[in-house]
C-alpha cells in the first residue's frame, strides 16, 4: 500500500515538503529523471537538496545541522505539495554562519 507513503525532500537551507510517491513515474533504463523540487530564486546558487527519504504520515523525523542543532518534527506537520513547489521552511538555519542541514533521520517507532 503506497497511498500513505511520501517522499520527504529537504534542502540544505532548511526548506522541505512532502511529495506523494505516485507523482514520480517508473522509468526504464536511460530515463532522464524528473524535477523533484524548485528552489527559491534568491537561493538557487547556494541551495541544494540535502535529503530525500520515503516516509509515512505518522512518522517523525530529526533534522540535524552541521553545527549540531537537532529538531524533531512530525511528518504530518510538513505540508504535502507538488513537485514544482519550493516547500516551506521546516528548520531555521544560520546560513550566514555557515550552517546547513547535514542529515535527516527517521525516528524509529
Amino acid at each position: 500500500d503506497q497511498r500513505g507513503e511520501f517522499v520527504l525532500a529537504v534542502t540544505s537551507n532548511g526548506y522541505g515538503k512532502r511529495i506523494r510517491t505516485d507523482e514520480f513515474r517508473t522509468q526504464a533504463r536511460g530515463g532522464v529523471g524528473v524535477i523533484a523540487m524548485k528552489f527559491k530564486t534568491n537561493q538557487k546558487e547556494t541551495d541544494q537538496i540535502s535529503c530525500l527519504r520515503i516516509v509515512k504520515e505518522d512518522d517523525e523525523v530529526l533534522f540535524i545541522t552541521a553545527q549540531g542543532v537537532i529538531v524533531r518534527q512530525k511528518v504530518a506537520d510538513i505540508p504535502s505539495q507538488g513537485r514544482a513547489a519550493t516547500g516551506v521552511l521546516v528548520q531555521k538555519v544560520d546560513i550566514e554562519g555557515g550552517d546547513h542541514i547535514s542529515s535527516v533521520s527517521i525516528v524509529p517507532k
